[in-house]
């Protein structure tokens, strides 16, 4: 499991966390309190988790 915006959730079998270079990381290593994407899968788990450049941030600060 991982806490998103203080909701616990489900990460799914194979999930992965991608670092700020597309490296993929270890659940331990994602901070709490960093920006991330993420998309989930058919079932409703998390399948993926981006963490955010200053600049992927930014931008989506501009969109909301």
């Amino acid at each position: 499991y991982v806490t998103l915006g203080g909701k616990q959730v489900k990460l799914a079998p194979g999930g992965l966390i991608y670092d700020q270079n597309n490296r993929t990381i270890v659940q331990g290593a994602l901070m709490p309190g960093t920006d991330v994407a993420f998309t989930v899968d058919i079932n409703g788990d998390i399948a993926r988790i981006y963490i955010l450049t200053p600049q992927e941030q930014a931008q989506l600060d501009r969109m909301q």
